[in-house]
Protein backbone atom coordinates (compact mmCIF):
# COMPACT_ATOMS: atom_id res chain seq x y z
CA UNK A 1 0.00 0.00 0.00
CA UNK A 2 1.73 3.15 -0.96
CA UNK A 3 1.75 5.98 1.94
CA UNK A 4 -0.65 8.44 1.57
CA UNK A 5 0.34 12.30 0.58
CA UNK A 6 2.08 14.05 2.91
CA UNK A 7 2.55 10.56 5.36
CA UNK A 8 5.53 8.49 5.29
CA UNK A 9 5.67 4.84 6.04
CA UNK A 10 6.87 3.50 9.18
CA UNK A 11 7.17 -0.11 9.84
CA UNK A 12 5.91 -1.62 13.07
CA UNK A 13 7.72 -3.67 15.59
CA UNK A 14 5.02 -5.85 15.87
CA UNK A 15 4.68 -6.61 12.39
CA UNK A 16 1.43 -6.22 12.84
CA UNK A 17 0.56 -9.50 13.93
CA UNK A 18 -1.66 -8.79 16.93
CA UNK A 19 -4.09 -6.73 15.36
CA UNK A 20 -6.34 -9.07 13.29
CA UNK A 21 -6.15 -8.42 9.50
CA UNK A 22 -6.33 -4.82 9.95
CA UNK A 23 -2.28 -4.27 9.63
CA UNK A 24 -1.17 -7.44 6.84
CA UNK A 25 1.65 -5.88 5.64
CA UNK A 26 2.59 -4.44 9.53
CA UNK A 27 2.95 -1.00 7.93
CA UNK A 28 1.35 2.41 9.23
CA UNK A 29 1.94 6.18 8.19
CA UNK A 30 2.70 9.43 10.14
CA UNK A 31 2.56 12.48 8.87
CA UNK A 32 5.02 15.77 9.99
CA UNK A 33 4.28 17.16 13.14
CA UNK A 34 1.87 20.23 12.58
CA UNK A 35 1.25 23.84 15.01
CA UNK A 36 -1.84 22.19 16.43
CA UNK A 37 0.54 19.31 18.33
CA UNK A 38 3.61 21.64 18.89
CA UNK A 39 0.13 23.42 21.28
CA UNK A 40 -1.00 19.98 22.78
CA UNK A 41 3.35 19.03 22.90
CA UNK A 42 3.30 22.53 25.28
CA UNK A 43 0.54 21.51 27.88
CA UNK A 44 1.04 17.67 27.86
CA UNK A 45 4.70 17.82 29.41
CA UNK A 46 6.02 14.11 28.58
CA UNK A 47 4.96 10.50 29.56
CA UNK A 48 1.49 9.19 28.34
CA UNK A 49 -0.14 12.70 27.18
CA UNK A 50 2.85 13.31 25.43
CA UNK A 51 2.03 9.80 23.33
CA UNK A 52 -1.62 10.71 22.68
CA UNK A 53 -0.63 14.21 21.68
CA UNK A 54 1.08 13.13 18.99
CA UNK A 55 1.03 9.73 18.35
CA UNK A 56 -3.03 9.87 18.65
CA UNK A 57 -2.67 12.70 16.21
CA UNK A 58 -0.14 12.00 13.20
CA UNK A 59 -0.74 8.41 12.76
CA UNK A 60 -3.28 7.18 10.07
CA UNK A 61 -4.53 3.48 11.07
CA UNK A 62 -6.84 1.24 9.08
CA UNK A 63 -10.67 1.55 10.09
CA UNK A 64 -11.17 -0.13 13.30
CA UNK A 65 -7.90 0.80 15.12
CA UNK A 66 -7.11 3.03 17.36
CA UNK A 67 -4.04 4.22 18.59
CA UNK A 68 -4.95 3.21 21.74
CA UNK A 69 -5.57 -0.15 20.63
CA UNK A 70 -1.37 -0.02 19.43
CA UNK A 71 0.97 -2.32 21.24
CA UNK A 72 2.68 0.12 24.40
CA UNK A 73 5.87 -0.56 22.24
CA UNK A 74 4.30 0.18 18.74
CA UNK A 75 3.09 3.18 20.16
CA UNK A 76 6.53 4.32 21.49
CA UNK A 77 8.27 4.08 18.21
CA UNK A 78 5.70 5.83 16.18
CA UNK A 79 6.47 8.84 18.87
CA UNK A 80 10.43 8.10 17.39
CA UNK A 81 9.45 7.45 13.66
CA UNK A 82 7.10 11.07 14.11
CA UNK A 83 10.13 12.55 15.73
CA UNK A 84 12.75 12.00 13.26
CA UNK A 85 10.19 12.15 10.08
CA UNK A 86 9.55 15.81 11.26
CA UNK A 87 13.07 17.14 12.72
CA UNK A 88 15.13 14.61 11.46
CA UNK A 89 17.45 11.88 13.93
CA UNK A 90 19.87 14.47 15.47
CA UNK A 91 18.33 14.51 19.19
CA UNK A 92 20.54 17.26 21.15
CA UNK A 93 19.50 16.01 25.38
CA UNK A 94 21.35 16.34 28.54
CA UNK A 95 22.39 14.34 31.45
CA UNK A 96 24.34 14.78 34.32
CA UNK A 97 27.36 11.91 35.04
CA UNK A 98 26.79 9.82 37.82
CA UNK A 99 30.64 9.21 38.18
CA UNK A 100 32.20 12.83 38.40
CA UNK A 101 28.92 14.88 38.70
CA UNK A 102 29.14 17.05 35.64
CA UNK A 103 26.69 18.20 33.03
CA UNK A 104 26.36 17.05 29.77
CA UNK A 105 24.73 18.51 26.41
CA UNK A 106 25.24 15.73 23.42
CA UNK A 107 23.82 14.57 20.27
CA UNK A 108 22.30 11.32 19.83
CA UNK A 109 21.17 10.12 16.46
CA UNK A 110 17.79 8.24 16.85
CA UNK A 111 18.17 6.22 13.53
CA UNK A 112 20.84 4.07 15.66
CA UNK A 113 18.40 3.07 17.73
CA UNK A 114 17.50 -0.89 17.37
CA UNK A 115 14.44 -2.44 17.18
CA UNK A 116 13.55 -6.20 17.77
CA UNK A 117 10.96 -7.56 15.69
CA UNK A 118 7.95 -9.80 16.37
CA UNK A 119 8.47 -13.19 15.73
CA UNK A 120 7.18 -15.34 13.17
CA UNK A 121 3.75 -16.62 14.69
CA UNK A 122 3.42 -14.24 17.36
CA UNK A 123 0.30 -14.79 19.57
CA UNK A 124 -0.98 -14.02 22.45
CA UNK A 125 -1.85 -15.25 25.12
CA UNK A 126 2.22 -16.53 26.25
CA UNK A 127 2.22 -19.49 28.14
CA UNK A 128 4.15 -18.82 31.19
CA UNK A 129 4.87 -22.15 33.84
CA UNK A 130 5.08 -20.34 36.83
CA UNK A 131 7.97 -22.25 39.21
CA UNK A 132 6.96 -21.38 42.64
CA UNK A 133 3.24 -21.83 42.85
CA UNK A 134 3.28 -24.72 40.37
CA UNK A 135 0.63 -22.70 37.85
CA UNK A 136 0.25 -21.97 34.25
CA UNK A 137 -0.34 -18.06 33.25
CA UNK A 138 -1.52 -17.19 29.53
CA UNK A 139 0.14 -13.59 29.71
CA UNK A 140 -0.61 -10.76 26.76
CA UNK A 141 0.93 -7.60 25.98
CA UNK A 142 -0.13 -3.93 27.08
CA UNK A 143 -1.88 -1.54 24.93
CA UNK A 144 -2.56 2.15 25.09
CA UNK A 145 -5.29 1.91 26.83
CA UNK A 146 -4.01 -0.12 29.37
CA UNK A 147 -1.40 2.63 29.90
CA UNK A 148 -4.38 4.83 30.71
CA UNK A 149 -6.31 2.89 32.42
CA UNK A 150 -2.92 2.50 34.58
CA UNK A 151 -2.62 5.67 34.77
CA UNK A 152 -6.60 6.87 36.08
CA UNK A 153 -5.97 4.40 38.62
CA UNK A 154 -2.28 5.52 39.86
CA UNK A 155 -4.09 8.84 40.28
CA UNK A 156 -6.95 7.81 41.97
CA UNK A 157 -4.63 5.55 44.42
CA UNK A 158 -2.08 8.68 44.34
CA UNK A 159 -4.79 10.77 46.04
CA UNK A 160 -5.79 9.10 48.74
CA UNK A 161 -2.04 7.35 49.68
CA UNK A 162 1.41 7.42 49.31
CA UNK A 163 1.08 3.82 47.37
CA UNK A 164 1.63 4.74 43.66
CA UNK A 165 4.31 2.33 42.59
CA UNK A 166 2.87 -0.73 44.56
CA UNK A 167 -0.84 -0.07 42.37
CA UNK A 168 1.13 0.91 39.31
CA UNK A 169 3.32 -2.25 39.22
CA UNK A 170 0.60 -4.54 40.51
CA UNK A 171 -2.48 -3.06 37.89
CA UNK A 172 0.69 -3.92 34.98
CA UNK A 173 0.85 -7.33 36.27
CA UNK A 174 -2.68 -8.04 36.22
CA UNK A 175 -3.56 -6.75 32.91
CA UNK A 176 -1.12 -8.51 31.43
CA UNK A 177 -2.82 -11.88 32.95
CA UNK A 178 -5.09 -13.53 30.34
CA UNK A 179 -5.73 -16.90 31.65
CA UNK A 180 -4.68 -18.86 35.05
CA UNK A 181 -4.35 -22.15 34.61
CA UNK A 182 -6.04 -22.49 31.09
CA UNK A 183 -9.50 -20.21 32.34
CA UNK A 184 -9.65 -16.98 31.73
CA UNK A 185 -9.81 -15.29 34.91
CA UNK A 186 -11.79 -11.89 36.41
CA UNK A 187 -10.18 -8.24 37.64
CA UNK A 188 -10.60 -9.38 41.33
CA UNK A 189 -9.23 -13.12 40.60
CA UNK A 190 -6.14 -11.54 39.07
CA UNK A 191 -5.45 -8.92 41.61
CA UNK A 192 -5.80 -11.59 44.57
CA UNK A 193 -3.54 -14.03 42.41
CA UNK A 194 -0.60 -11.34 41.45
CA UNK A 195 -0.92 -10.37 45.75
CA UNK A 196 0.16 -13.65 46.57
CA UNK A 197 2.63 -14.45 43.65
CA UNK A 198 6.79 -15.02 44.99
CA UNK A 199 8.86 -12.70 43.35
CA UNK A 200 10.44 -15.31 41.31
CA UNK A 201 7.11 -16.22 39.59
CA UNK A 202 6.84 -12.36 38.92
CA UNK A 203 10.03 -12.76 37.58
CA UNK A 204 9.43 -15.24 35.90
CA UNK A 205 6.32 -13.43 33.85
CA UNK A 206 8.60 -10.00 33.36
CA UNK A 207 11.16 -12.58 31.66
CA UNK A 208 8.42 -13.80 29.22
CA UNK A 209 7.11 -10.99 28.30
CA UNK A 210 10.18 -9.00 28.10
CA UNK A 211 11.89 -12.41 25.89
CA UNK A 212 8.35 -11.91 23.13
CA UNK A 213 7.82 -8.34 23.19
CA UNK A 214 8.29 -6.39 20.22
CA UNK A 215 9.46 -2.68 20.13
CA UNK A 216 12.58 -0.05 19.88
CA UNK A 217 15.08 -0.41 22.66
CA UNK A 218 15.39 3.04 24.27
CA UNK A 219 18.43 2.62 26.01
CA UNK A 220 21.62 4.89 25.04
CA UNK A 221 25.01 4.87 26.36
CA UNK A 222 26.22 8.35 26.57
CA UNK A 223 30.01 8.94 27.13
CA UNK A 224 31.00 11.96 29.83
CA UNK A 225 32.87 14.63 28.16
CA UNK A 226 34.30 15.58 31.87
CA UNK A 227 35.66 11.98 33.19
CA UNK A 228 35.12 9.66 30.18
CA UNK A 229 32.93 7.21 32.26
CA UNK A 230 30.25 5.64 30.12
CA UNK A 231 26.61 4.96 31.81
CA UNK A 232 23.36 3.16 31.00
CA UNK A 233 20.20 5.60 30.59
CA UNK A 234 16.91 5.53 29.27
CA UNK A 235 16.54 8.45 26.28
CA UNK A 236 14.47 11.09 27.33
CA UNK A 237 11.33 12.12 26.26
CA UNK A 238 10.34 15.25 27.30
CA UNK A 239 9.10 18.51 25.08
CA UNK A 240 12.52 19.27 23.79
CA UNK A 241 12.37 15.59 22.11
CA UNK A 242 10.21 17.52 19.56
CA UNK A 243 12.36 20.29 19.16
CA UNK A 244 15.33 20.18 16.32
CA UNK A 245 18.24 19.40 18.07
CA UNK A 246 21.09 22.19 18.29
CA UNK A 247 24.99 21.38 17.63
CA UNK A 248 26.54 21.60 21.13
CA UNK A 249 30.10 21.98 22.03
Amino acid sequence: MSAPIGYAPVPLPSRGLLYGDKVPDGIVHVRKLKVTEEVAIQSSGSGLALVNATVGACVKLPEGLTHLDLLMTDRLALLVALRVYTFGPSYGYGFKCPSCGAKNNQIFNLGELTTKKAEDGLVEPIPVDLPDCGRKVGLRFLRGKDEAAIAAVSKRIAAQSNDLGDSSYIMRKVLQIVTIDGVEADQLTKERFVRDLTMVDSQAMTDAIDDKEPGVDLRIFPECKSCGFQTEMGLPFSIDFFRAARRTA
